[in-house]
């Protein structure tokens, strides 16, 4: 399935003339009705979309059904679902809010531009790469920063609890990077991001797999 993805047009700028210039000979202009869906995932990928007049939403269709939104793009703003691009967002949808004039790339077009220019082709790639892995590595700071405060309170829970103590000292907790994941809702990176932060903080103290209080029987000794 294809993931959707997205450039602002100020990063888009920085991208040398002569490849934007070359990447629109290959797209066709296509009109838009005011509320219609441009793209959707469950569609074929490798398509990319150059905003020229107007405006799109995208949203994110969550595993509960309900729809969440992700952006709002305009004029020279770009996204797509280049399926070279492994980041990205699944389940996307694109909807016009208003009438909307846009370059587009399909595959196979793309596939020409890659066989006529493939230095052309290669750093387009490379740049869309690039760009969606500073957005998902800022998207999940983020997440990081309310996951954590869940997190805390999860071992908190757990550190305090009479039942996992010895000798009057807490045990540590045994870390599982994928089962914290599907309690805080998101995804394991993220949460051993959260674990990090919190640990920093001198909230907690991580150990390799374990996280115990600062203020062990041994912390206590110094």
């Amino acid at each position: 399935m294809s993931k959707l993805w997205w450039v602002r047009t100020d990063k888009l700028q920085t991208v040398a003339n002569a490849d934007l210039h070359r990447l629109q000979q290959f797209m066709h202009r296509a009109r838009y009705d005011a509320n219609k869906v441009v793209y959707s995932s469950s569609l074929p990928g490798d398509v990319i979309y150059l905003l020229q007049q107007g405006q799109v939403t995208l949203f994110q269709e969550t595993s509960g059904g309900a729809r969440r939104k992700l952006t709002q793009l305009s004029q020279g703003d770009l996204f797509g679902s280049l399926g070279l691009v492994e980041s990205g967002y699944k389940q996307g949808q694109v909807f016009t809010d208003s009438s909307a004039v846009m370059f587009v790339l399909r595959k196979k077009s793309f596939e020409q531009l890659m066989k006529f220019y493939p230095g052309t082709g290669a750093r387009l790639v490379a740049f869309f790469v690039e760009q969606q892995v500073q957005h998902m590595q800022q998207r999940d700071i983020k997440i990081a920063r309310y996951a954590s405060q869940r997190l805390l309170r999860l071992l908190q829970h757990y550190l305090n609890n009479p039942a996992y103590q010895f000798n009057d000292q807490p045990v540590p907790f045994q870390i599982n990077l994928r089962e914290l994941a599907d309690l805080l809702a998101c995804r394991s990176d993220v949460v051993q991001i959260c674990l990090n932060n919190l640990h920093a903080a001198g909230l907690i103290t991580l150990d390799g797999k374990t996280v115990s209080w600062p203020l062990t029987s041994k912390a206590k000794s110094k």
